[in-house]
């Protein structure tokens, strides 16, 4: 969820873009910003991998928190970054996240 001074989620229902899927009718990538806790984005392959999944707002936003749901049972480190063309990337930062929290970022 990413949202903005006011509190809406920005990221809600908009179109999204992944590196991977492990399973397109259980773990599609538009789980992850559907509204609905119970479904989830899974990326395809092992650990060690990186893999990305991002959302287009459509819009340039001023953010000020995001908020990660992680379904994971292990820990993982990942990196947020931004963007206003898909093509390049600014990183906001890297973070830890441990196994069924949830964390919110302040962007």
């Amino acid at each position: 969820k990413l949202y903005n001074d006011v509190g809406e989620d920005l990221a809600y229902n908009k179109p999204v873009f992944a590196s991977s899927c492990s399973d397109p009718k259980e773990f599609a990538p538009e789980n992850a910003n559907d509204g609905d806790r119970t479904t989830r984005w899974s990326s395809e392959g092992g650990a060690e991998r990186k893999y990305w999944w991002y959302v287009d707002l459509g819009a340039d936003y001023d953010l000020s928190l995001m908020k990660v749901f992680w379904r994971s049972n292990t820990d993982h480190k990942y990196e947020v970054l931004v963007s206003s063309d898909a093509a390049d990337w600014e990183k906001v930062g890297t973070y830890d996240y441990t196994k069924n929290n949830i964390i919110k970022l302040k962007i």
